[in-house]
């Protein structure tokens, strides 16, 4: 299994790669007007509106900190048509483990949203389970940007 590792303040956390469609740097993003905080904005990827949920925000309730190794994750939701982008802090490297050491990886909480806790040489690894994070974000998404609509106006330049 490979891993994407990432920082929710100081804890070491880490999704699966499978569903990852590609891995963005921060661009400058359209905000939108929803009562959930953790959607930050959408941005044009590729001429679909993708909506960016902040992980942090989900998790610790304190938005991620914008630094140079901030990065949007493109995901493919099940529960959307389009990808969404997930705000994560200093994603640094990914990390490759046996499904037996997954296996004997323990959970230290009964939340669905957080996996497996890893012993990992680079220390302790939180899995995340971003599907379960997201559901009731993508719930609360206007129909448009759950479907990702072309973009089809654009803003002129000044």
């Amino acid at each position: 299994m490979l891993l994407l590792l990432f920082h929710i303040g100081n804890n070491l956390c880490a999704i699966d790669t499978s569903k990852i469609v590609e891995i963005l740097p921060m661009v400058i993003l359209r905000r939108i007007q929803l009562d959930r905080n953790s959607v930050v904005g959408v941005f044009n990827y590729r001429g679909r509106m993708i909506p960016v949920i902040d992980l942090c925000h989900l998790i610790s309730d304190q938005p991620s900190q914008i630094c140079y190794r901030t990065r949007i994750i493109l995901v493919q939701s099940t529960s959307a048509a389009r990808p969404i982008g997930l705000i994560a802090a200093r994603v640094t490297e990914t990390l490759k483990i046996s499904i037996e050491d997954a296996e004997t990886a323990e959970f230290i909480t009964e939340s669905p949203e957080l996996g497996k806790l890893l012993l990992t040489e680079q220390g302790m690894v939180q899995l995340i389970h971003w599907e379960h994070l997201v559901s009731d974000v993508l719930a609360a998404l206007p129909n448009e940007a759950k479907e990702g609509k072309e973009c089809k106006t654009r803003l002129n330049s000044f």
